[in-house]
């Protein structure tokens, strides 16, 4: 691996020319108009544009294509280095300064009467050149200068017929057709001429372009290798992921990888929110072969025979495990992805789901397995275990969870599984790994909103997780001081209303929301939600009690978290007995 810079136009000039070719696999090219007129003012100010990452020479792995605009006989010339980062900036830039291609979207010009108009609002003396350098550094694109239209045949008879001058005679090598219509247009419009000289060429033609750092990799390193470069490396632009160079493996061997995953999640939805990479699925197939799933190794170890045999099984099996994960655990799998404690137990899961038959299995036998995946779910949150290691684990998981559930032995459940004690809850963070698990708690029990009793869950549009004591109301108890730690977003502080009722909550004393919910209804009833919203009724005596002080919040909150420590209980998990403190630093 090496690493330096080169100028922005050779780059440019290469990848037309067919020297710099792109990954075949790479998605094509997707900037808007706008942005490609902003990378043309970036250019000409010689702002800096980013670094690029090539592959030099080609790979056998990775099939490629020339640049979209890129010259007729690109496809024949000898390819020296691949574009691994940097598609967009550098097909942007064949747009602008070659723009002589049938798959052209567009052709950019300066439109010289905005910039004269530009020059004359500015007030600037045209002569003076030290005026003119700082009006061309104060110009923005939000003056028009620069215009995108759809292509025509030649576009450089718009010069004198609309005074729109093509980019493509700026670039520094094309002063010869700069030249000569350039001077025509001075013939039949000789008042522009000052503005021509003085302005255009000096400012517009792009003779000195940003150079770009890059960094070159060695085309003898493996796959993995450079997966491994990527995710540590680039911060540039779009990374490229092992996925993506799994994608570019099997695009080798006329798998269409990408489309079949959308295929893959049209016929299982519940895809969507397990796999939005599709990685996860990727991972199954890897350890339904025996392969190693681990994320940097699977563009060597995932075949095409592979994927060919088992991609349809493996979306099989992670659908049934989303099922199990929504109807046993409140996932909510079919309309959410905010719930999932860790996505690194779906593989392995899928992989135990395989191993014991799970299709197969009757009803009492499916029962069993189900309180054995459940702790597995809760434990794994509670412990925290995908957080570091995440592949050694997943695969020891997959082996001694199908031993099992198989088994009727006691002692088959996994050591770490039994070590497993539930932390103090009550620095919970909700968006944490241990907060979503919490949240599943809630989600599968059958919850109503207090004020318009309609039932209500995770994930549906007209829900909304509520502060139960709201910050704006926090701020003004007695005792109350975030300085020394007090929070009013924990998991611990949330419950679920629909949208309307929290609209009408949002800042109010919880004993103002209980009245609120009593007028339509009566104490007990509402006791009743606030009881299946995990709140007690000691807990629900504290909401009701006004005025309140920061030691009724923290009451409340030690009464919450023994209803949650309750309900691990029954998965068969017990409560640290030091609590004193919880590091939830595990966002999910």
């Amino acid at each position: 691996m090496s690493t330096g810079s080169e100028n922005y136009m050779t780059l440019v000039r290469n990848a037309h020319s067919g020297e710099l070719k792109l990954p075949a696999f790479q998605r094509d090219f997707k900037w808007n108009r706008a942005q490609v007129v902003l990378l043309y003012d970036s250019v000409r100010q010689r702002y800096p544009l980013g670094s690029v990452i090539l592959l030099n020479g080609s790979k056998d792995e990775l099939p490629e294509r020339t640049f979209k605009g890129s010259a007729k006989l690109a496809d024949k010339t000898d390819t020296k280095r691949l574009v691994l980062d940097g598609q967009q900036r550098i097909t942007a830039g064949i747009d602008l300064f070659y723009g002589d291609s049938d798959e052209s979207r567009s052709q950019y010009f300066l439109d010289l009467n905005k910039l004269e108009s530009a020059v004359h609002e500015a007030k600037v003396d045209i002569d003076d050149d030290d005026q003119v350098k700082a009006f061309v550094r104060q110009l923005d694109t939000d003056s028009g200068y620069c215009v995108a239209r759809p292509c025509v045949k030649n576009p450089f008879t718009l010069l004198n017929q609309k005074h729109f001058l093509c980019t493509t005679l700026l670039r520094p090598d094309n002063s010869k057709d700069r030249d000569f219509y350039l001077e025509k247009y001075e013939e039949a419009w000789p008042e522009k001429k000052a503005l021509v000289r003085n302005v255009v060429k000096p400012y517009f033609v792009v003779t000195e372009a940003p150079d770009i750092p890059f960094v070159s990799i060695d085309s003898d390193l493996q796959l993995e290798a450079i997966s491994r470069i990527f995710t540590t490396l680039n911060s540039s632009g779009k990374v490229l992921t092992p996925f993506e160079l799994v994608v570019a493996v099997l695009f080798a061997s006329s798998i269409d990888l990408r489309e079949e995953l959308n295929t893959l999640r049209e016929l299982y939805p519940l895809l969507e929110q397990m796999d939005r990479t599709g990685e996860i699925c990727l991972q199954t197939v890897a350890m339904l072969n025996g392969q190693s799933h681990k994320k940097s190794e699977l563009p060597r170890s995932l075949k095409a025979d592979h994927w060919k045999a088992d991609h349809m099984r493996a979306a099989d099996l992670l659908n049934s495990v989303g099922v199990f994960l929504t109807n046993n655990f409140g996932m909510a799998l079919d309309k959410t992805s905010d719930l999932i404690p860790y996505d690194s137990i779906f593989a392995p899961m899928a992989a135990v789901f395989h191993n014991v038959e799970y299709a197969e299995m009757g009803q009492k036998e499916r029962g069993a397995a189900h309180r054995k995946l459940v702790k597995w779910v809760a434990g794994s949150a509670l412990s925290q275990r995908y957080q570091e290691g995440v592949h050694n684990k997943q695969s020891n998981d997959a082996k001694e969870f199908a031993k099992w559930i198989l088994s009727d032995n006691p002692e088959h459940e996994p050591t770490w599984l039994q070590d497993v004690r539930v932390p103090a809850l009550r620095s919970v963070s909700p968006r944490s790994a241990v907060g979503n698990l919490m949240k599943c708690i809630l989600n599968r029990r059958n919850l109503f909103d207090p004020l318009d009793d309609q039932k209500i869950s995770f994930g549906d549009q007209a829900v909304e997780a509520h502060h139960i004591f709201p910050k704006k109301f926090v701020d003004k108890m007695s005792g109350w001081n975030p300085d020394t730690g007090d929070r009013v977003d924990l998991a611990l502080n949330l419950m679920l209303l629909t949208k309307a009722s929290n609209a009408r909550f949002l800042n109010d004393d919880p004993a103002l929301q209980i009245q609120e919910a009593v007028k339509g209804s009566n104490n007990n009833k509402v006791a009743k939600v606030y009881e299946d919203h995990g709140i007690s009724s000691d807990a629900f005596g504290l909401l009701k009690k006004s005025p309140k002080s920061r030691s009724d919040y923290q009451n409340f909150i030690k009464l919450r978290e023994t209803f949650f420590e309750q309900c691990f209980a029954e998965f068969g998990f017990s409560a640290q007995s030091n609590k004193e403190y919880y590091d939830d630093q595990d966002e999910a």
